[in-house]
């Protein structure tokens, strides 16, 4: 919906047509990753569930703190106040592939240590 009529959302809210598409053109771009951002949370939370707070901390802290703030500073020198709206999806595009790899590195790890321990006990537990 926010992707399909940004400008009758705004316009909801507000009637001054230049508001009304600057408003747009931003949320267009602010909201962009909106759809894949459930992945990068469920994975923070599933590192807090195995007991990697650690990993858990830094990946909730990824998208909003670590690459959030340092891009809301470089892009818009760069590209104007077009920069601040590009952080946004930016942040969460690098914070989702750090995401995806880090889960891909631990879900392989476990998937080791599974067949490790069904070869333990398919052994009789004996090693």
């Amino acid at each position: 919906m926010i992707q399909g009529f940004p400008g009758q959302i705004v316009a909801l809210f507000n009637d001054d047509s230049e508001l009304v598409a600057i408003t747009s053109q931003a949320m267009r771009m602010v909201l962009f990753m909106l759809p894949f951002l459930g992945f990068q949370i469920v994975s923070a939370n599933f590192f807090q569930f195995i007991g990697r707070s650690f990993v858990s901390l830094v990946m909730t802290l990824l998208r909003q703190i670590i690459l959030l703030i340092p891009l809301y500073f470089i892009l818009p020198q760069f590209v104007g106040l077009k920069g601040v709206w590009l952080a946004n999806p930016i942040a969460d595009a690098a914070a989702l592939l750090i995401t995806v790899t880090v889960i891909s590195c631990e879900l392989l790890w476990l998937s080791r240590k599974i067949k490790e321990q069904k070869i333990h006990f398919a052994n009789g537990g004996l090693e």
